[in-house]
């Protein structure tokens, strides 16, 4: 478990979330109820332990919020002006990590400061976040000139986290001296949590580590980005956030992920069997292989399809369109269908969204069709568990246990029991999702 160096809470949780620990206020008039800070009123906490906790990095910003209020200061300016409070004040600036025999400080934290002067949206960001905090009248940033403070926020884009609750939403930004230490693989066997306002590591497999000769940067990895993406696009997300060329071994070796990547045979003997197309995004980039079973080649139009469909697709996910058409998730996947195979990951990212949305809809058959189908790919993904399989798992089993009520309940339950072996794991007995998995279980385990 990692302790937060500077963590901020997303301004739309101020009234429904602890600005300390994160945790959700009880709902409605249920006690107890959250309390204020006693100074300047502008944060919640869920009670007086919550609000003692964070006096020690609320103080200093406290008196600038009780003379300006926290309202004229955005969540990313914020960030910045507690880090710089806390670093002039010279607090808590080294972790120990027992574990890993590693002591961690802030100075250690990579800056990325020449790559970032040459990327303008970066530059543009922090030129806001500076000119925020002179308007702010934050009198401690005259002790920065302008390059050490890009190289400040430097640490903060490259070694941040997004913290995000049980179900994945983005709750808050943290930064944490222990957790920062981990190098990203694609590949990763360490997974990662958050819980009362900590970050937990746990390992996804038995790993073998001695300290007397290997490093731990060298042995732990955790993973950066979404794992169920392409390689060029992970590769590319790394390049533009962190600077560096991913090398792990599933993006330095096709076979790790070839069935990301494939059509569906279109001859009617081989029943939709894979053929693998290549990691392009053009024609000329394909490197199309012949059925393994009939040896037939996709042909130039299905390739070209293949070309048009993807496009749409990765607009679509990116919340934008191709060619100026928009198309719903339930059209793109019935276009998908039959022609990619199921595993491709556009068409296992794309059926994770029709989940979400089917869900909300309240097609509930509908949402379970596809969170199967991306059940089954995810089990496909690597030979250990991760984070991301157990909340689909956990997320299957609830809805055939609490909305489809003609599904026999050994249905769920076999999800359900999956789904708790598997967050036991990835998050830990006492984390919130493992609790309600291990209560939907039994709910489901009785007749």
């Amino acid at each position: 478990m990692s302790k937060p160096f500077v963590a901020v809470l997303n301004r739309k949780w101020k009234f429904q979330r602890c600005d300390f620990c994160f945790e959700a206020f009880p709902p409605g008039s249920e006690l107890p109820r959250p309390v204020t800070c006693q100074t300047c009123s502008a944060c919640l906490y869920c009670n007086e332990e919550c609000r003692e906790a964070a006096l020690e990095d609320h103080r200093e910003e406290c008196r600038y919020f009780r003379q300006k209020g926290k309202s004229l200061i955005s969540d990313t300016a914020r960030f910045v002006l507690k880090l710089i409070l806390k670093v002039e004040n010279r607090r808590g600036l080294t972790e120990d990590i027992s574990i890993l025999d590693v002591r961690r400080t802030f100075n250690d934290l990579l800056d990325h400061a020449d790559s970032i002067r040459k990327d303008e949206i970066r530059m543009k960001t922090i030129r806001a976040i500076y000119a925020e905090l002179e308007k702010y009248e934050f009198a401690e940033l005259a002790q920065y000139d302008f390059g050490n403070f890009v190289k400040l926020c430097g640490k903060v884009m490259i070694n941040s986290f997004h913290y995000t609750d049980e179900y994945n939403k983005v709750i808050g930004t943290g930064l944490f001296l222990g957790a920062s230490c981990l190098d990203h693989s694609c590949l990763p066997n360490v997974g990662f949590s958050f819980a009362k306002g900590n970050i937990e590591l746990r390992a996804l497999e038995s790993i073998e580590f001695d300290p007397t000769i290997q490093f731990a940067e060298e042995v732990f990895k955790i993973s950066y980005v979404d794992l169920m993406d392409s390689t060029r696009n992970r590769k590319r997300n790394l390049l533009n956030g962190y600077y560096f060329l991913c090398q792990c071994p599933r993006c330095s070796d096709p076979s790790y992920e070839m069935t990301l990547y494939c059509l569906r045979c279109r001859n009617v003997k081989c029943s939709g069997r894979p053929v693998y197309v290549g990691m392009g995004v053009t024609l000329e980039e394909l490197n199309p292989s012949p059925c393994p079973n009939c040896e037939m080649r996709p042909s130039v139009k299905a390739l070209e399809a293949y070309i048009s469909v993807c496009a749409e697709a990765q607009a679509a996910l990116s919340n934008g369109s191709e060619n100026g058409i928009k198309r719903s998730t339930d059209e793109l996947l019935s276009i998908m269908t039959g022609f990619l195979h199921p595993d491709h990951y556009l068409y296992t990212r794309t059926a994770k969204r029709a989940l979400e949305e089917n869900t909300a809809n309240g097609d509930y058959e509908k949402a379970r069709e596809f969170g199967l189908l991306c059940l089954n790919s995810y089990r496909k993904y690597k030979s250990h568990v991760w984070p991301a399989f157990g909340q689909l798992l956990l997320k299957v089993g609830k809805l055939e246990l609490t909305r489809m009520k003609e599904l026999p309940k050994t249905i769920a339950k076999v999800h359900l029991a999956e789904a708790v072996e598997v967050i036991a794991v990835t998050h830990g007995r006492e984390h919130t999702l493992f609790k309600e998995a291990e209560a939907l279980l039994r709910q489901a385990s009785v007749i």
